[in-house]
């Protein structure tokens, strides 16, 4: 399965949500259930979400559930809220490459919020 940041951003948001319940599938519009899980798997490696592990989606994978933010994901997602820094992002070449880490792509997000809060200022 390969990484998806759309993805990792729907799920950051949907935890924040209010209506979030710790411990249950995430049911993400247009997504499987497998590949939510394994997105979930991966924040949880990167310590940006604090989950459980459910079970097994399948050989290579293990099944996790979502519990919590940590504070890694809330900055990753207090950078990406906002669509048109969000867009910008998405079209950078930085986004598009497999290599670094969804926590470290979160620094390069920070930086255009950053520059975006610059601006308006």
């Amino acid at each position: 399965m390969r990484r998806d940041l759309e993805l990792v951003r729907r799920i950051l948001l949907a935890i924040d949500a209010d209506d979030f319940v710790p411990g249950k599938d995430l049911w993400i519009r247009g997504a499987s259930d497998a590949l939510v899980a394994y997105h979930v798997y991966l924040l949880q490696r990167e310590h940006m979400i604090d989950a459980l592990e459910a079970g097994a989606s399948d050989a290579k994978h293990p099944w996790y559930v979502p519990m919590a933010l940590m504070p890694a994901g809330r900055a990753w997602l207090d950078a990406a809220r906002d669509d048109a820094v969000w867009t910008k992002f998405a079209e950078s070449d930085g986004a598009k490459s497999s290599t670094p880490t969804i926590r470290n792509l979160g620094l390069a997000l920070a930086h255009l919020a950053d520059e975006a809060r610059v601006t308006v200022e």
